[in-house]
């Protein structure tokens, strides 16, 4: 990862860690990197759009969102054609439906 980039993760996460329940330091800090899911408030988890963000950059991050989220077919399938995929993630249950 170049400096630059770097630079950019810190201070996405900064915002992050400043204030876990806005959502307009969530959207900026999954632009840079997805796994900052996991440090997000709890409604911001259970947020389709934030999920989405997240997952886009990382489908890694799906692990960190709410349950109701990880049972939603656009962001499973979204995670799912990241290249390394979560599908683990997800309720036994719901692969097999």
């Amino acid at each position: 990862m170049s400096e630059k980039a770097l630079k950019g993760l810190h201070s996405s996460i900064d915002l992050v860690v400043k204030d876990p329940a806005r959502k307009d330091y969530a959207l900026k800090a999954l632009a840079v990197h997805g796994r900052a899911l996991q440090f997000l408030a709890p409604q911001l988890r259970a947020d389709k759009e934030v999920v989405l963000k997240a997952v886009k950059n990382d489908g890694w991050a799906l692990q960190w969102a709410d349950q109701e989220c990880r049972k939603d077919r656009e962001l499973v399938l979204k995670a799912a054609s990241m290249p390394a995929s979560p599908m683990k993630f997800m309720e036994r249950e719901e692969r097999m439906a």
